[in-house]
């Protein structure tokens, strides 16, 4: 069908092959996305993603952090 385009709200694994891939953030608050423990994890599987499309500044700054966070341990 020629279709290029993945878009979810829920992170992903499995994506359509050849894809741009977008993850819909829905939380509008700033609360912590998961646990401390789980936090490298869920960067690596965001960085599968071309965009991460998120609703507020607030979360802007939580992704910021989250991704900080995970590129300090890597080094």
């Amino acid at each position: 069908m020629g279709i290029n385009i993945f878009k979810s709200n829920n992170v992903c694994d499995v994506f359509t092959r050849k894809s741009i891939r977008y993850y819909l953030h829905h939380d509008i608050y700033d609360t912590p996305l998961l646990e401390k423990s789980k936090e490298k994890k869920l960067a690596s599987r965001l960085c599968c993603y071309n965009y991460i499309l998120i609703p507020s500044f607030k979360n802007l700054n939580i992704f910021n952090d989250l991704f900080y966070k995970s590129k300090k341990k890597q080094s």
